[in-house]
């Protein structure tokens, strides 16, 4: 895989499926390393556990419809782990009562009902748009479809909540939809505190079918503007492997805080709403959290995820996995990483056994009977820390030698983004020994 090529969870919207996305990917097969998911649970909270579950660590979010509705909530759940939002057709307002109850529709007479939504969702000239979607429905199913109807039915207002989503974000509107007007997406856009607004006109509710073409310039655009920096770092590190400096057999992962501003001396008289306070030691601190995964063998590192300084480091464990390792080494924070939910998932289909080097935790070494096995267990651990050691180097680079120990910007996503570059340039430094010439 390009080391370019960005990571992207494609929804599709009610009763559809790969293809309403298929021309966009092909469109941007140089540029974006694919994933479309499905997930049609009757709640969109169950939804967003299997997407999350399911999708790489960091990635840009595209959805149409149902599934930017759903979108709104994984970005809203994550949003460190989103890097890019593209919305299409969705209102983010609260179900209005008394509508029409699709869901009972579909599961009474599905074809009845796919027939109708085909002359709704397209552009009333796009005949073959509209057989397209009619064959995806047939594919998806009545029930599938009443479940996420249902979803939808069910479903939270996100309209106050659209503000903490500060990833770059494309709305992007069918000019002529006849089931969610363009002044709701540009109400949406307005909402969002980085998003662009764009309207394609002769195109309905599903422009990516419709309008592949103008639809993925549109998107491309968006990652070129705003992707380089996590790009930077997947670039430098595809170079360091082909030099073999670069392994990926282990991964030792850990986190720093890095403080940012708590005073409210400023104009709107607050402090900045991503950032959190949390607890170390008797200190308290008020920032975010860097979570890196380095590689084993070198201490260069792979993955950055960057959270509010209250997210525990044990969650954010799969997110740090490249999930090629033999090994996976941590501090005591990361005691029960193995049975969470969301590391199994990432490790099924594995064909070799990950094996876990955590620290065990001081007191029950300390509680032990002075004797062999109590200096073997000191032994083991003191051994352990040793090899966990080197993800501590990348830190000291940003922190002490770069000086990088408080954020220079608002929000989340324009510190990862630094971050990004920061972790890239300590690889750099790390290695620039061997790279001399």
């Amino acid at each position: 895989m390009n080391a370019l090529r960005t990571p992207v969870v494609f929804i599709p919207a009610l009763l559809c499926d790969e293809p309403l996305y298929g021309d966009v990917i092909a469109d941007l097969a140089d540029a974006i390393d694919p994933h479309v998911m499905l997930s049609p649970k009757p709640r969109l909270e169950d939804s967003v556990a299997d997407v999350l579950a399911r999708a790489p660590a960091r990635f840009a979010l595209v959805g149409t419809s149902y599934g930017g509705n759903l979108a709104l909530e994984v970005a809203l759940a994550a949003p460190q782990r989103v890097t890019a939002l593209w919305l299409m057709g969705c209102n983010p307002a609260a179900p209005q009562p008394g509508g029409p109850d699709l869901a009972s529709g579909l599961e009474a007479t599905p074809g009845a009902v796919f027939d109708m939504l085909a002359g709704l969702v397209v552009h009333q000239d796009a005949v073959a748009a509209a057989a397209v979607f009619k064959t995806m429905a047939v594919r998806v199913g009545g029930p599938a479809g009443a479940a996420q109807a249902r979803a939808l039915g069910v479903r939270q207002e996100a309209t106050s909540r659209l503000g903490a989503l500060t990833m770059p974000a494309l709305v992007l509107w069918g000019e002529d939809d006849a089931l969610v007007p363009a002044s709701i997406g540009r109400q949406l856009a307005a909402g969002l505190p980085r998003a662009q607004f764009q309207v394609l006109a002769g195109s309905g509710h599903l422009p990516t079918l419709e309008k592949p073409a103008e639809s993925a310039a549109a998107f491309r655009h968006l990652l070129e503007k705003n992707a380089l920096p996590q790009a930077l770092l997947q670039e430098v590190n595809a170079r360091l492997k082909e030099r073999g400096l670069l392994m990926s057999q282990g991964t030792l992962i850990d986190a720093t805080l890095i403080a940012a501003p708590s005073s409210t001396k400023n104009k709107p008289r607050t402090r900045d709403s991503e950032m959190h306070q949390a607890r170390k030691g008797n200190q308290w601190h008020f920032g975010m959290k860097a979570h890196i995964g380095a590689d084993a063998q070198s201490g260069l590192v792979h993955t950055i995820v960057s959270t509010a300084a209250h997210v525990s480091d044990v969650s954010q464990t799969a997110n740090l996995m490249h999930g090629e390792e033999t090994c996976v080494g941590a501090d005591a924070g990361y005691v029960g990483a193995a049975k969470r939910e969301e590391v199994r998932t990432k490790l099924q289909g594995k064909a070799h056994e990950l094996k876990w080097r955590i620290a065990k935790r001081r007191k029950p070494i300390k509680q032990m009977p002075e004797c062999w096995q109590k200096d073997l267990a000191l032994a083991y651990e003191k051994l352990k820390a040793s090899i966990r050691a080197k993800v501590e180097h990348p830190f000291h680079i940003v922190k002490n030698i770069f000086k990088h120990k408080k954020t220079r910007y608002k929000g989340i996503g324009k510190n990862d983004a630094q971050l990004n570059v920061l972790f890239a340039l300590s690889n750099l430094y790390m290695v620039r020994g061997k790279l001399a010439p």
